[in-house]
Order: structure tokens, then sequence, then C-alpha cells
């Protein structure tokens, strides 16, 4: 006895089973098995199987527009990435510019107060020395005076000498 196999794939949906049907040899009756599926009967419904169509038709086309909308979803994703990427490289200058900036005010400010520093240093040593010369003119001048007032005592001496002597020279004539 030899069998045969049929084979019947659906084109309607690619997802569904395969439907089989064992036949035997022509004479045999009584061993001729089918597993046919009700789809495979020729009392099948047309509209059903037009509703079906349909139905997979709405499926692919939701399907489709989800992977549309997922590509989609992985763009803007790229281009968000992509933007922020931007806006972190340009953070990254920023703050880059910010600590250059920061680092030559504090070397102004160093050289501004090392310039400053030098100038009361020239300023205070300018002081020092005038402060030095008026200190020596007030004792010059405190000299001066002493000897002056000296030399005043000494000529007032000497005119007391010399009206002495006047005085001897008249009396003693």
């Amino acid at each position: 006895m030899t069998e045969s196999i049929i084979t019947i794939s659906p084109k309607t949906s690619p997802y569904r089973s395969q439907i089989q049907t064992r036949i035997a040899s022509p004479g045999s009756l009584s061993s001729v098995n089918f597993y046919v599926s009700p789809l495979t009967n020729q009392n099948i419904d047309h509209h059903s199987v037009s509703n079906e169509k349909l139905q997979l038709r709405k499926l692919n086309d939701q399907f489709l527009t989800y992977i549309e909308r997922v590509r989609l979803f992985e763009t803007y994703n790229n281009c968000l990435n992509i933007h922020c990427e931007n806006i972190n490289n340009a953070q990254e200058r920023i703050k880059t510019k910010l600590d250059l900036l920061k680092q030559e005010f504090h070397e102004y400010q160093y050289e501004k107060l090392n310039q400053e520093k030098k100038d009361l240093e020239l300023e205070t040593e300018y002081i020092n020395n005038i402060e030095k010369q008026v200190e020596e003119y007030k004792n010059k001048k405190i000299f001066l005076q002493n000897e002056h007032e000296l030399y005043r005592k000494q000529i007032i001496n000497l005119q007391q000498q010399s009206i002495d002597l006047q005085v001897c020279i008249v009396i003693s004539n």
C-alpha cells in the first residue's frame, strides 16, 4: 500500500500551519485518513476569508506604521543625541574658555597686586627718604639756630667788651 502526502499551504496567511491530507492507494477505502482542517473544506465561507484577509492587511498596515514610527523615533533619537552631544561640546568649550578667562583674570590680578606692591614700596622708600631729609633739615636748623645763638652771644659779649674797652680808654684818657 503506497501512501501519498499532499501538503497545502494557504496563500492567505504565511503564519498558518500547513494542512495535510493522507490518501491511501485506490481500492482500500478503509485505510483513508483525512486530516483536513475546516479551512480546506469546500463549504468555506468566502466572506470570512475576505474578512480575514482584510484584518491581516490592517494588521500588516498597522505593523508597517509602527515600524515606520519606530524608525522615525530612532531618527529623532539620533538627532537628539547629536544635538545633546553638540550642546555638551559647546558647554565644554564654554567651560574651557571660562577657565582660561578665570586664569587670565587671576594672573592679571596677581600682576596688578605685584605692581601696586612695587609702587607702594617705591612710594614708601621715597617717603622715607623725604622724612630723612626733613629730619636732617630739622637737625641742621637746630644746629644752625644753636650756632646762631652762640654767635649772637659771642657778638653781644664782644660788643660788651668793646664798650668796656672804649669806656676804659675814655677813662684813661
